[in-house]
């Protein structure tokens, strides 16, 4: 029953988490063809804008140019949002658990990226194992941050299955 969990009062405030998807422009160098509505469009402008301190990173799978990618966010999040929080979302990117521990591997090298993906800023790793194999892949070896089901959540029993694989919870959406 909703009531059984739900607080007594509906909360004041939220954290929103700003999602960084693969295509989008992170400074305005570079941007020529931008919407004219008034709006933030890079991220830099939706920091300012915002205030923003919580972000959803999309990922390649492609260690370098997740490198690159992550190295320039780090940037902008170290001068724009001291204190932020970041999940990583692995957008289905890897077939298995040792391909997924081979990139993680080669991003935990980067002395770049150190700060930013140790447990003070990074709070988990979203869906890198694609959802055809997620369910049967244990992380019970995993060597990395938390991990969670989110595309792989489809039936009733998918949080408990995962969690019994080593997965530390699953994503829920309203939408």
């Amino acid at each position: 029953v909703p009531a059984d969990f739900l607080p007594e009062k509906p909360l004041r405030e939220i954290t929103v988490r700003h999602t960084v998807g693969l295509g989008d422009a992170l400074t305005n160098s570079g941007v020529s063809d931008r919407p004219d509505d008034g709006l933030p469009y890079t991220l830099e402008e939706n920091i300012e804008a915002y205030g923003l301190t919580h972000f959803k990173i999309k990922l390649s799978g492609n260690l370098d140019q997740d490198v690159d990618r992550l190295t320039a966010i780090r940037s902008l999040l170290e001068h724009g949002s001291p204190g932020y929080r970041l999940t990583l979302d692995g957008n289905e990117q890897f077939a298995n658990v040792d391909d997924l521990q081979a990139w993680w591997e080669g991003i935990r090298r980067q002395d770049s990226l150190k700060d930013m993906l140790g447990p003070d800023h990074l709070l988990f790793l979203e869906q890198p194992i694609h959802r055809d194999h997620a369910l049967r892949t244990s992380l019970k070896h995993w060597d990395g941050p938390p991990v969670i089901i989110d595309e792989s959540d489809a039936q009733k029993t998918s949080a408990q299955q995962a969690l019994g694989l080593g997965y530390s919870g699953t994503s829920h959406k309203n939408c």
